[in-house]
């Protein structure tokens, strides 16, 4: 141990030769050095642990106690010493931001404080308080060299063999390390030595091993003092412990004093009588500490008043959504009227105008999901014939001349109900031209562009968000794009989108884009034959995409194919088989 005039007895020497002597510790290694105190719960480590703290405060020594247990606020019965934790006991309450003026406490103006961490619900609140009140005593104890011993019980929660460190363990190994030189040191209790950090049990000045039974802590007792020591440790009295202080000393069996103050760590048993009335702790400290608590309540409030305006905020926030919700609601009901004038719009044959009705009506939302198509919209007359094939005229200036849509028999247990998906006779009402398969093709491409560009705004948002980002729900969607995300709006955009087809269910609530499913689908009704190549039917969803999509463009080349071309494969791939 290091060379110091000024010693404390902790016990005597129980057995041996050696037997009756008082057994002193060096100050200067009691204080700032490091140390360890091991033993099974009731060997007597919190008393010799409290013999020490009391011999140095006899002295006027500072000291700060890392209490995990709620046992070392006896010391108050005899000492001024601060108690600060999160019990109604301490003489204040405390959080993180206590910290700095807790180290200050302890170090610049030399008052013995116990941070009781027993009380807090919540581990992490414990180890921010301690990890700041470490670092700030690691920082003034540079400056201001005033000894001071940091008392650890249950020293392998914090210095953990097997785990990593936190940052309350990386500063107490810290000031293991390297306080001695500021005047910080540190005395490790534990009843689990096994457990704590082989490289703080060995750099110890000196160390008490009380009654251990354990055969982890046994071992570590036969690697650390040797195998005599191993095969008695269990036979320890109370109080009773093998004392080693310099490696070369000889290892003694010390019988520690027994602590003066109140032991709260003693179970309490019939008859006994309350704690003593402790000492009271200036009125001075106590004012330090409740300036920083009236500020940590300003911030508080300060915090209580940010978080109101925050509410008042997402409740205009609300507003503004049920106002663009409205908005919404007014442009489908605009488009519905629209189209509702189109569909009563005729040309000479009797054919409606409403690009719509080859769909079936069901582009609009403002249909229900249990109401019929129109009349003629499913390529039947009212009275469920086939409908005659017609040349309509379509008097648009941009309008393709088109030969009359074809409407398959439906079969005789099909159902036309749009809630059900739409029926054979849906998929197959495409107008499709007499000529060649590629027009047949283009005519898919743009009615599908027509019938996507028939949608609301939100409708498309909606669709090109599936797009993006996969299969998601439609409240998800709906919320991406700006909406509420309330069910009842989300599912009623994505209705639209189902009936079109464009959008499909995937799997437990999610929907998923299907454009491509879809092209797919209506090209291959159209031919009797083998469908087209993929490469193909991407070109195709490419030229709609072009139209709704901002980042995709129309394919550099369109393709220039006859019926006879479109029918037959290259030489790469060969003829498609007869139908």
């Amino acid at each position: 141990m290091g060379e110091s005039s000024e010693t404390i007895e902790i016990g005597t020497v129980r057995r041996g030769d050696q037997a009756g002597p008082t057994v002193e510790l060096p100050v200067a290694d009691a204080l700032s050095g490091r140390s360890l105190v091991a033993g099974d719960a009731g060997s007597g480590t919190s008393n010799s642990a409290g013999v020490v703290c009391e011999k140095l405060l006899d002295r006027g020594h500072g000291m700060l106690i890392v209490d995990v247990d709620g046992e070392y606020h006896g010391l108050k019965e005899t000492y001024e010493v601060l108690h600060v934790g999160a019990d109604a006991a301490c003489d204040r309450r405390v959080h993180a931001a206590h910290a700095e003026t807790i180290a200050e406490l302890a170090v610049e103006r030399r008052v013995p404080v116990i941070l009781d961490v027993s009380g807090f619900l919540a581990e992490n609140e414990a180890c921010d308080l301690l990890a700041g009140v470490t670092k700030h005593l690691y920082a003034k104890a540079k400056t201001r060299r005033h000894p001071l011993l940091v008392v650890v019980e249950a020293v392998h929660e914090y210095l953990p063999e097997e785990a990593g460190l936190d940052e309350c363990g990386r500063m107490l190994s810290r000031i293991g390390d390297s306080g001695r030189k500021h005047g910080l040191g540190i005395l490790g209790v534990t009843d689990r030595p096994a457990a704590v950090r082989s490289d703080f049990r060995k750099g110890c000045d000196w160390q008490a091993w009380h009654r251990l039974t354990g055969d982890a802590d046994v071992a570590t007792v036969e690697r650390v003092l040797g195998s005599d020591q191993a095969d008695h440790v269990g036979e320890m009295a109370d109080g009773e412990c093998f004392l080693r202080t310099d490696p070369g000393a000889p290892v003694r069996v010390v019988q520690f004093e027994r602590k003066r103050t109140f032991d709260a760590a003693d179970p309490p048993a019939p008859g006994d009588v309350e704690p003593p009335a402790y000492t009271g702790v200036s009125g001075d400290f106590l004012a330090e500490l409740d300036a920083v608590t009236g500020g940590g309540s300003r911030q508080a409030s300060r915090l209580e008043e940010l978080e109101r305006d925050i509410e008042r905020t997402d409740d205009r926030l609300r507003a503004v959504e049920r106002r663009l919700a409205g908005t919404w609601e007014a442009e489908r009901m605009a488009d519905r009227e629209t189209w509702a004038m189109r569909d009563s719009a005729t040309d000479e044959s009797g054919t409606s105008l409403n690009a719509a009705a080859a769909w079936g009506g069901d582009l609009l939302d403002g249909f229900d999901a249990a109401e019929s198509p129109p009349d003629g919209a499913d390529g039947s007359t009212g009275a469920g014939d086939p409908a005659a094939s017609a040349d309509p005229v379509v008097d648009e200036p941009d309008a393709r001349p088109a030969t009359d849509p074809v409407a398959p028999e439906p079969d005789a247990g099909a159902s036309l109900d749009p809630s059900e998906g739409r029926a054979e006779t849906e998929r197959s009402g495409l107008a499709v031209p007499g000529g060649a398969a590629g027009d047949a093709d283009a005519d898919v491409v743009e009615e599908l562009r027509d019938a996507i560009d028939s949608l609301s705004v939100v409708e498309r948002e909606m669709l090109r968000h599936y797009r993006a980002e996969g299969p998601t729900t439609p409240m998800a969607a709906h919320a991406a794009i700006g909406g509420s995300g309330e069910r009842t709006e989300a599912y009623a955009v994505n209705r639209a989108l189902r009936r079109l087809g464009v959008v499909e269910h995937a799997a437990r609530g999610r929907h998923q884009y299907a454009l491509s499913s879809l092209v797919a689908e209506r090209v291959g009704e159209l031919l009797a034959t083998a469908g087209p190549t993929d490469d193909y039917l991407a070109r195709m969803v490419q030229r709609v995409e072009a139209s709704f999509v901002h980042d995709v463009l129309p394919p550099a080349q369109e393709p220039d194919v006859d019926a006879a071309e479109t029918l037959a494969l290259d030489d790469e791939v060969g003829a498609w088989p007869d139908a």
